[in-house]
């Protein structure tokens, strides 16, 4: 969950699955976000940290696949977020 420099609230994939397994959590995050400094999020478990990096590692094994089958893929990488959004929107048209 981040917010784009309009200010709107943007959720992620991962959002989704939080507020699937915890609305409360979802809600703290929303929170944290809204009311920056008012609380201070848990550390990172061992277990987060592991998960987080297996589906790191998913991700780019699933790209290095797509590209080692000529499969067509776009990458958006951009200096701000309004650069990311205007560039998926291109590429989204294309």
């Amino acid at each position: 969950m981040l917010k784009n420099q309009a200010g709107d609230i943007i959720f992620t994939p991962s959002d989704l699955i939080r507020y699937l397994s915890s609305p409360f959590s979802s809600w703290m995050d929303r929170y944290h976000l809204e009311c920056p400094g008012q609380l201070e999020p848990d550390t990172a478990t061992e277990d987060q940290r592991l998960i987080r990096d297996a589906g790191d590692a998913h991700e780019k094994a699933v790209l290095a696949q797509f590209r080692d089958n000529d499969i067509e893929i776009t990458e958006i990488a951009g200096p701000s977020f309004a650069a990311a959004h205007q560039a998926t929107m291109e590429a989204l048209d294309a």
